[in-house]
């Protein structure tokens, strides 16, 4: 998830000045989405950084994800 939202949103979604900073940042912060993010990428991007690895989506639901699925159809 953080891979993904560093390469399509050109930041990471949590920051801090040293180790302990970004600890606290990934414990505690959501992550701001620039506005040029899809819906559709936002709601993807989302679920792989859900704090609660438990709700955290599997990589089954990510590659039905409609975002990929969005992606795909731009090739065509």
């Amino acid at each position: 998830g953080i891979v993904l939202f560093a390469m399509t949103c050109g930041s990471f979604p949590f920051n801090g000045q040293n180790p302990k900073d970004l600890f606290q940042s990934i414990i505690k912060d959501s992550p701001t989405y620039p506005n040029h993010i899809s819906p559709s990428l936002q709601s993807l991007l989302s679920s792989m950084l859900e704090k609660d690895p438990k709700k955290r989506i599997s990589i089954k639901s990510i590659l039905k994800h409609s975002w990929l699925e969005d992606t795909e159809n731009e090739d065509q």
